[in-house]
């Protein structure tokens, strides 16, 4: 089979899947810096820095917990995981 043979649809169905696998860091508002269990339960890894903690992570880890520490407003915050 020929890539050329395959549908345009499963293409990027493959592509989305793989963007998910992608790891991102974000910048977010966290006050200590430290993982604790839901940060552990995501698979998220969080770093201080002088003025903030970055979080790393899967995109699609980084979606879910997103979405829980931002409490609705995940989206606004970090719309470049949610493309």
């Amino acid at each position: 089979m020929d890539i050329k043979d395959t549908p345009k649809a499963l293409l990027d169905a493959i592509k989305v899947v793989e963007d998910l696998d992608k790891v991102h860091t974000v910048d977010i508002d966290h006050m200590t810096g430290k993982a604790g269990s839901f940060e552990k339960k995501h698979n998220i890894t969080l770093k201080k820095k002088k003025i903030g903690t970055d979080a790393t992570g899967k995109k699609r880890d980084l979606q879910k917990y997103l979405k829980k520490h931002y409490d609705g407003d995940h989206k606004t915050m970090h719309p470049e995981i949610y493309k």
